[in-house]
């Protein structure tokens, strides 16, 4: 059962990646099944993640939030609120994607409390992306104040993080990068 576990995610990836999320899912679902056998609830938490994010690619949001929203369950019973705040913020982007006011709010509120979650464990940058997300969101909805509030919160916190994590080519590095360039145009 662990060498299932244990090799899923990797697998399922490759698969979604050649468009046989189907199959990747399934892979996945019978990882699940293995990591429920042997009580791995920390790797059956991320693998009800893992598989929330090949429903989102199939397209299927409603799918995806129900396993991310599975994820977060189970990782608060562990208690993992990073595991639990991962989870959060993959649910956040799928909702973000939707014309529908409503899950745009659920959105927000997600992010809020995955940011909070990464900021209380000491990951200022993962704090950082879910308040640059929730600032775009609001920029998308038109609430340019709420906005540019979160931006501005965005940016201090991604000057917090020492230099030396942000002078790579990482994606949280593109992105202080550019919200310090957004700013210093304000």
């Amino acid at each position: 059962h662990r060498a299932v576990v244990a090799a899923a995610p990797g697998l399922a990836w490759r698969l979604a990646e050649r468009d046989h999320g189907r199959q990747a899912i399934e892979v996945i679902d019978g990882a699940l099944m293995s990591a429920r056998a042997i009580d791995d609830r920390a790797s059956e938490a991320d693998l009800l993640a893992t598989r929330a994010t090949a429903y989102d690619l199939l397209g299927e949001a409603g799918a995806a939030t129900d396993s991310f929203a599975a994820s977060v369950r189970l990782a608060e019973r562990l208690p993992d609120p990073v595991r639990a705040a991962d989870a959060r913020h993959g649910e956040a982007i799928v909702r973000l994607r939707s014309d529908n006011p409503h899950e745009s709010v659920e959105a927000l509120s997600l992010l809020d409390a995955a940011g909070a979650a990464y900021a209380e464990a000491g990951l200022a940058e993962r704090a950082a992306e879910c308040a640059h997300e929730a600032a775009a969101l609001l920029g998308r909805l038109g609430s340019y104040d709420a906005s540019r509030q979160r931006y501005v919160a965005a940016r201090d916190a991604y000057l917090a993080i020492p230099e030396v994590l942000r002078a790579d080519d990482s994606v949280d590095a593109q992105k202080y990068r550019a919200l310090k360039e957004r700013h210093d145009a304000l």
